[in-house]
């Protein structure tokens, strides 16, 4: 049942509590909303990845460098199919026919197909965990390594370029207006967000657009017409403090680019979204619940779903999957 809370900031706000459904069928359920399936994974879950009619997922490792594994679900089934890899895994995008896994500073090409490892790619300094598929390559981001107490001044401010055909980093591009804390695909473009801004950045490396902002741009989606960031914190990385922020940012695309701020209960973490819905999930350790965001409304619906504690998400026309935290589980949400 659901109950009206009030209007925040143009966002409709509700909340929502449902039991789960064991003899789930598929989606949708009759409140759009429910937890309808849960699949027990042979490790702590991960980073998920929708592509066509497979769900992947990372296997977080207990070793710290060198080994991880990945699992491919046959969400019907609930069963999961594992495969070794030779880095601790991180982030996982797929395109070209393959998934790229980030990881101890490198991306590992694997066969979608077979899972079978296709190559190992290093770039001219290490990889960060940000990584995606745009049209024609694959991007990764630069990782957090700076000199002692020049945070400002981390490799994350580096994005690159990697040639699906030469398994190779053929572009390095240094992003002076935010980090590359996480990515969005948009034809051969792509979105980054990080600590104080968000880009869109052309497959060349040009700056196409560039919106500043107090604090950092944890996530990025997108839905037509505009893209979304989560931000769990004001500040910045020069010295000026970092403080909780509760706040999700919609940024235009088209039309007057106008940044619009939706204030939430929580800081916010992962973002995912398909089909104009929006997920939101806490910040890292927070104890607290989903938010869904009817972005095809005007104004925007918020929903509370707290019948689990998501780390990260994989958003699908019906639903999402989630990632549950401190469990080996992973939820269908529809």
């Amino acid at each position: 049942m659901l109950g009206f809370v009030g209007l925040a900031s143009g966002a409709i706000v509700t909340h929502v509590s449902h039991a789960q459904r064991a003899d789930s069928s598929g989606c949708p359920s009759p409140s759009g909303q429910e937890v309808v399936r849960r699949i027990r994974l042979p490790g702590k879950a991960g980073f998920p990845l929708l592509t066509n009619k497979s769900l992947w997922i990372t296997i977080q490792s207990l070793n710290p460098r060198g080994h991880g594994r990945l699992a491919r679900i046959d969400p019907k089934a609930g069963r999961a199919h594992v495969f070794p890899l030779p880095v601790a895994t991180s982030r996982l995008a797929y395109g070209f026919g393959s998934l790229w896994v980030s990881g101890d500073g490198k991306v590992v090409r694997v066969n979608a197909r077979s899972g079978r490892v296709m190559s190992v790619i290093r770039g001219p300094r290490m990889f960060g965990p940000a990584i995606t598929a745009t049209s024609d390559a694959v991007w990764v981001g630069g990782a957090d390594i700076y000199p002692e107490g020049q945070g400002n001044k981390t490799l994350m401010h580096w994005i690159y370029k990697i040639n699906p055909r030469r398994n190779a980093v053929v572009r390095q591009i240094h992003l002076s207006q935010t980090t590359a804390l996480d990515f969005a695909s948009d034809g051969r473009s792509l979105w980054v967000t990080g600590w104080e801004g968000v880009v869109k950045v052309s497959g060349s490396g040009r700056v196409l657009l560039q919106r500043r902002f107090d604090g950092v741009g944890w996530s990025i989606a997108r839905t037509p017409g505009a893209v979304w960031v989560t931000q769990p914190f004001s500040g910045n990385r020069r010295g000026k403090p970092q403080r909780p922020a509760h706040r999700l940012l919609r940024i235009a695309t088209s039309g007057p680019n106008r940044v619009t701020r939706i204030p939430l209960g929580v800081p916010p973490g992962d973002i995912s979204a398909a089909a104009g819905i929006v997920w939101v999930g806490p910040f890292v350790g927070l104890n607290a619940g989903l938010t869904r965001l009817d972005a095809t409304l005007t104004p925007p619906t918020l929903t509370y779903v707290a019948d689990l504690i998501p780390t990260r998400l994989a958003a699908f026309p019906d639903g999402t999957w989630a990632a549950e935290r401190d469990t080996h589980m992973i939820s269908e949400i529809c």
